[in-house]
């Protein structure tokens, strides 16, 4: 974050003009703009690391319900001939814990991803080119 400071104020100095007469009002201008494009490319960022994490973990609740079904299924149809059989504590602890450990997976990630209002929020500009002077 410093080096994203001094390269804004760098850029604000050098496109003050040969004098160096540019008033602080044009240059706290130049600094807040450039501050909220920075802002708004950390937050499309925000975005697109949003929605690939919201997509991985469907990915893994879909894959956990799909194997959780299965294993269901294949004790109700292939248990009673023999083929598959796994004690009813057995199947119990499994899916249990798979399920207590998944729910708490997307939990975790869930509230990283998407905070409660105003904990993303960061200091708005004009506190940004205050740091400046």
């Amino acid at each position: 974050m410093t080096g994203k400071l001094s390269r804004l104020r760098e850029s604000s100095r050098s496109g003050a003009g040969n004098d160096g007469k540019q008033s602080a009002a044009t240059q706290d201008a130049a600094l807040t703009r450039q501050w909220s494009l920075e802002h708004l490319r950390g937050l499309r960022q925000s975005l697109e690391e949003r929605k690939r994490y919201a997509e991985r973990i469907a990915r893994i609740v879909t894959w956990w319900l799909i194997g959780i079904a299965l294993l269901v299924l294949s004790q109700g149809l292939l248990g009673p001939h023999g083929w598959f059989g796994l004690a009813d504590s057995v199947l119990i602890a499994v899916a249990t814990t798979t399920t207590a450990s998944v729910t708490a997976l997307l939990i975790v990630v869930l509230r990283h991803l998407f905070p409660k209002d105003g904990q993303l929020a960061s200091a708005a500009p004009e506190h940004a080119s205050m740091a400046f002077v």
